[in-house]
């Protein structure tokens, strides 16, 4: 599994902006899970279908990859612990480290750091 570094932000659009999808992307993507609970309630389609549909809009497919796994696996000895937060100069550090784009990363910090888990 490892330990993954995700934004600490409730900020939509920079989380739009930071997954590299259009903006509106997020509502799209609550839209398509509402769709499919209930589809999956009410048709008894599996959870196979979901994906391959999900897997078909690719905007969708990037932003639920990035809610759930973030920027990957830490690669910072600054994240030695299995959880936790940053301070604002640690942030920098740990997004430079990952490879998150500069101009990036002062909204990133502006917004809240990152966290780990």
């Amino acid at each position: 599994m490892g330990t993954r570094l995700y934004p600490k932000t409730d900020d939509v659009t920079l989380i739009e902006m930071l997954a590299g999808v259009p903006e509106g992307t997020s509502e799209r993507l609550k839209d398509f899970e509402r769709l499919w609970d209930a589809k999956e309630e009410h048709e008894h389609v599996d959870g196979y279908d979901r994906h391959c549909a999900l897997v078909e809009e690719t905007d969708l497919h990037t932003l639920h990859n990035f809610l759930l796994y973030g920027w990957g696996k830490v690669k910072s000895y600054l994240c030695k612990d299995c959880c936790g937060e940053s301070t604002k100069g640690m942030a920098r550090t740990i997004l430079l480290k990952q490879g998150v784009d500069e101009d990036l990363i002062d909204k990133v910090v502006a917004s809240g750091g990152v966290w780990w888990g």
